[in-house]
């Protein structure tokens, strides 16, 4: 008995707070909306974002419930207003310009650096995987690059082949990068003159 009148009053609320929300938002549509015609009132060619200004700006002074039910009220007016936008095609003031002067490689790279941060933590670690290893492959290129500069101006052969040697360390694995300082040990012994030892 007792758990029929506690189900009752908690059904009771729950009509409550169905009544009030409708006997808010209900009225405040046909408020905010010019004529009585409904399709005229849902018509794409309202302005949908003023009254959305208006709700933002006049729900501080309405109680927390009250604030709660304007809030359902506004988001209906934004999605309406979204609906105009797609509709309308109205996207002239979402066009920036950063992408000029920039490269095409160097964009995808800036696009993954901005999605990585909406990702799950697993694709997130792929993703900075990649970013990473093209960052690396980047030094190795510009050490190359040096390596064969420094070819060309018949630098010593054993200081030449530490160069090489290193230019491949970015994309090494860390055993490997051990091995490559072994191996750099030795041919720095071997450069060193015989009456240093």
């Amino acid at each position: 008995m007792n758990e029929k009148i506690i189900n009752n009053q908690e059904d009771g609320v729950k009509v409550n707070k169905t009544l009030n929300f409708s006997s808010l938002i209900i009225p405040l549509f046909l408020l905010l909306t010019r004529n009585g015609n409904i399709s005229e009132k849902l018509s794409l060619d309202n302005d949908f974002q003023s009254k959305v200004e208006m709700v933002k700006n006049i729900k501080p002074y309405f109680t927390e419930e009250e604030q709660l039910l304007l809030s359902k009220v506004q988001d209906v007016f934004d999605i309406l207003n979204k609906v105009k936008r797609l509709n309308k095609q109205e996207y002239d003031n979402e066009i920036n310009a950063l992408n000029t002067d920039v490269s095409k490689i160097e964009r995808k790279e800036r696009i993954l650096t901005e999605m990585v941060k909406y990702m799950d933590k697993d694709k997130r670690q792929i993703v900075d995987k990649v970013l990473r290893t093209k960052g690396r492959l980047e030094e190795t290129k510009t050490n190359m690059e040096t390596q064969n500069i420094l070819e060309a101006q018949k630098i010593d052969k054993f200081d030449s082949l530490l160069h090489f040697i290193r230019c491949f360390e970015p994309i090494m694995k860390d055993s490997s990068n051990k091995k490559v300082k072994k191996i750099q040990k030795v041919l720095e012994v071997m450069k060193t003159p015989e009456d240093r030892f």
